[in-house]
C-alpha cells in the first residue's frame, strides 16, 4: 500500500455516554471503527483519556497510524465556545500527526448527518440536550441562545418520579417500576433515595438509566405518556424558537439521541407542532452524527464527492 493509499480521515462523535470513532479512505470506505465510553468532562471525569484511547483503537483496527491522519473533526458534547477549545484538542490529540483537527459541538455534526449540509432544525435529546437550527447561509441558531432549554432523556424521569411522589396515579405501572429500580420499598423511601444535590453525577446516571422504562411504556403508563407529552410541549417550542429565523415555507425537523429519534416522543413532538403557526416536517436522518463528522473531515481534506456522500449515509446510518 502506498503512502497516499494509506490516508485516511477520521470522524468522532464523542456524546456524553458514547465516543464512537470511525476512519474512512479517500474511497469512503470505512477501514476502521471503535466505541468508547463518553467524551464529555461534564459527565465523565476520566474524558480525555476516554476519547483517546478509542481514537487509538480505531487507528489499531484501520492498521494506520497518525501520520496517516489527513484531516479529523470532532463532534463533542460540552463545547460551547472558544474557550472549550484547548480541552476538545487534548482529547484528540495525535503524537505524530500534522493533518487538520477541527472541534465542533456535537450537534452541528448530528446536523451534518441529518440533512447534509442543507437547512433544518435538529433536535438532539439523549444524555444531553440540544436544538440547533442551520439557515441556507450556513448561519446558526440554537435554542439555549434564547434561553431555553427544552430537556434530554433524564428529564423523562424526573418527571415521572416527582409525579409518582406527589401520588399521581399510584396505581400506574411504572410505581413499581420507579420503587425496584431504586431499590426500595416505598414512596417515602424513593423520595428519600433521590434527595441529592441537583448536579450529582450518580442520580444524574439514574435518572438516564430509569428513561428507557419510561419510552418502553409510552403506549400502557399515564405516567409515561404524560411525561412525554410535557416534554415533546417544550421540545416543540424550542423547534419553533430556532425554526423562526430560518424562513422556510416548510421548516425539515430531525431528531439525534435516543430519546430524540424515538417514535413515540417524534409522534408528539410532530403533534405539538401541528398546532402551531408556522408548517414542520419531520425528516428522517440521512445518515448518523457519526457520518457527519466524516462528511465534514472528508469535505476538510478535498475529497468529499456526491458518491462519498451515498456511500457513507449507508455506511455509517446506525
Amino acid at each position: 500500500m502506498t503512502d497516499l493509499e494509506r490516508q485516511i480521515v477520521i470522524g468522532i462523535d464523542s456524546g456524553g455516554s458514547t465516543t464512537r470513532v470511525a476512519c474512512v479512505d479517500r474511497h469512503a470506505r470505512v477501514v476502521g471503527r471503535a466505541t468508547g465510553a463518553g467524551g464529555s468532562p461534564e459527565h465523565n471525569s476520566t474524558s480525555e483519556a476516554e476519547v483517546r484511547s478509542t481514537l487509538a483503537r480505531a487507528l489499531v483496527d484501520a492498521d494506520r497510524s497518525p501520520a496517516d491522519v489527513v484531516s479529523l473533526v470532532a463532534g463533542m458534547a460540552g463545547l460551547n465556545g472558544e474557550g472549550d477549545q484547548g480541552w476538545a484538542a487534548e482529547h484528540t490529540h495525535l503524537d505524530g500527526n500534522s493533518g487538520t483537527r477541527t472541534h465542533v459541538n456535537d450537534t452541528v455534526i448530528a446536523h451534518v448527518g441529518a440533512f447534509l449540509g442543507q437547512p433544518g432544525v435538529l433536535v438532539v435529546a439523549g444524555t444531553g440536550s440540544m436544538i440547533l437550527g442551520i439557515d441556507r447561509d450556513g448561519r446558526h441558531y440554537r435554542n439555549d441562545h434564547v434561553h431555553h432549554y427544552a430537556g434530554a432523556a433524564r428529564h423523562l424521569a424526573y418527571d415521572v418520579v416527582h409525579r409518582i411522589i406527589v401520588g399521581d396515579d399510584p396505581d400506574d405501572e411504572l410505581v413499581p417500576v420507579a420503587l425496584k429500580h431504586w431499590r426500595v420499598a416505598d414512596v417515602r423511601a424513593l423520595r428519600e433515595a433521590i434527595e441529592a444535590p441537583y448536579e450529582s453525577e450518580a442520580i444524574k446516571r439514574a435518572f438516564g438509566t430509569f428513561a428507557p422504562e419510561i419510552t418502553r411504556r409510552s403506549s400502557s403508563s399515564a405516567l409515561a405518556r404524560a411525561a412525554i407529552h410535557h416534554l415533546a410541549e417544550r421540545t416543540a417550542l424550542g423547534v419553533c424558537l430556532v425554526g423562526e429565523p430560518l424562513g422556510d415555507e416548510v421548516v425539515g425537523w430531525s431528531g439525534a439521541g435516543s430519546l430524540a429519534t424515538h417514535a413515540a416522543f417524534v409522534d408528539a413532538v410532530t403533534n405539538e407542532l401541528n398546532r402551531s403557526s408556522s408548517p414542520y416536517r419531520f425528516v428522517p436522518a440521512a445518515t448518523s452524527p457519526l457520518g457527519g463528522a466524516v462528511l465534514l473531515a472528508l469535505r476538510a481534506a478535498g475529497w468529499e464527492t456526491s458518491s462519498t456522500v451515498g456511500a457513507l449515509t449507508a455506511a455509517l446510518s446506525d
